[in-house]
């Protein structure tokens, strides 16, 4: 039986609660999903067996803990491991990276398809202002996206960053920083998001590899900057988006 494995870069929460995906993967492609641990899901689909694995961060550091102290005790989420640990544990014929974004340069609800991803770890759990200037992404990896078909053929680069790059992680809360950081990163990447590049470093030239991103807001524009009220990706266009690539991928 082939396998495919599915990896959503967030909590089980925000993908089983509030985008309600299992229920659309469900109806869309005539499955029963069910829960296999607090962390994964699984269905089979003819002669295919498909994990759903959950990660959120790039790495176990700082920011890891205050995301998931943060989660735990506000939204008693159920937070899984960190992307550079959940790699490790995966063994597929295909893997897929679904999650949702910031971007610097596009709009609210686009869709990605990165082909190249570098990283920017962040030592503290905010961003002081006298770092701001010496900013610069590290590192760079290059995949061939086997999602790339359903793009508008523009090559897209993604930075993956520790910390989520809201007006709460900067110094005194400051949206002008954070467009001088979302401006100065938009010279190396498109998006930004916080498990990609270790996705992609992991996975790359070991199996077929396909990621797609969603913007869920614009970190270079204040009125579509992120916080917790106004947080509200497009659901319909995520779950029919992943819908899309999943049949894609059982088809070829």
């Amino acid at each position: 039986m082939k396998k495919i494995t599915v990896i959503f870069g967030g909590s089980v929460g925000l993908y089983s609660g509030y985008f309600r995906i299992f229920d659309e993967i469900e109806k869309q492609l005539s499955c029963s999903v069910r829960r296999d641990s607090p962390y994964s899901f699984s269905t089979k689909i003819k002669d295919t067996r498909i994990e759903f694995k959950f990660c959120i961060c790039p790495t176990r550091d700082k920011a890891y803990y205050s995301s998931k102290k943060y989660l735990e005790t506000t939204w008693k989420e159920v937070v899984p491991v960190p992307a550079d640990e959940l790699v490790k544990k995966i063994k597929s014929d295909k893997v897929l990276f679904l999650g949702i974004c910031g971007s610097f340069k596009g709009k609210m609800g686009e869709i990605s398809f990165p082909e190249e991803f570098h990283e920017i770890l962040f030592e503290d759990v905010y961003i002081k202002h006298k770092e701001i200037l010496k900013i610069k992404p590290m590192n760079k990896v290059a995949i061939k996206n086997i999602l790339k078909e359903e793009s508008d053929g523009k090559k897209k680069a993604v930075v993956t960053s520790n910390i989520t790059l809201t007006p709460d992680a900067v110094e005194n809360k400051d949206k002008n920083y954070l467009v001088i950081l979302g401006e100065k990163l938009s010279k190396k990447a498109d998006i930004v998001d916080k498990e990609s590049y270790q996705i992609a470093k992991y996975f790359n030239n070991k199996v077929p590899l396909g990621v797609m991103l969603m913007t869920s807001d614009v970190i270079t524009i204040k009125k579509h900057m992120l916080t917790e009220k106004s947080f509200s990706p497009n659901k319909e266009k995520f779950n029919s988006s992943c819908i899309k690539v999943i049949k894609s991928v059982l088809e070829n």
